[in-house]
C-alpha cells in the first residue's frame, strides 16, 4: 500500500484532535478533484513498518482521539 501523506495532529478530519493517514489510490476519478496524481495507486510513498510504527507512536499521547483513514477527494460520486 502506498500513502500520501500522515498527518499528526489534525482536526480537520473527525472529531477531536487526530491522526490521519491519507493513503492513494482511488476509482472514482471524481470531476473537478484537486489531487488526480493520487488516483494512482503508486502515488506517493511505501507504507512500511517504519510508517506503522510512526502512526502508532502519533497515537500515544491523551489529546489524540483517533485515527482518520483517508483517500483524498472532493467530491463523492
Amino acid at each position: 500500500m502506498n500513502y500520501a501523506t500522515i498527518k499528526k495532529c489534525d482536526v480537520a478530519n473527525g472529531p477531536g484532535v487526530r491522526v490521519s493517514l491519507f493513503v492513494s489510490g482511488c476509482s472514482h476519478h471524481c470531476k473537478g478533484c484537486f489531487n488526480q496524481e493520487a488516483w494512482d495507486y503508486n502515488y506517493g510513498n511505501t507504507f512500511t513498518e517504519k510508517e506503522e510504527n510512526e502512526v502508532m507512536e502519533a497515537l500515544k499521547p491523551d489529546y489524540i482521539k483517533g485515527l482518520s483513514l483517508l483517500r483524498r477527494r472532493t467530491t463523492r460520486p
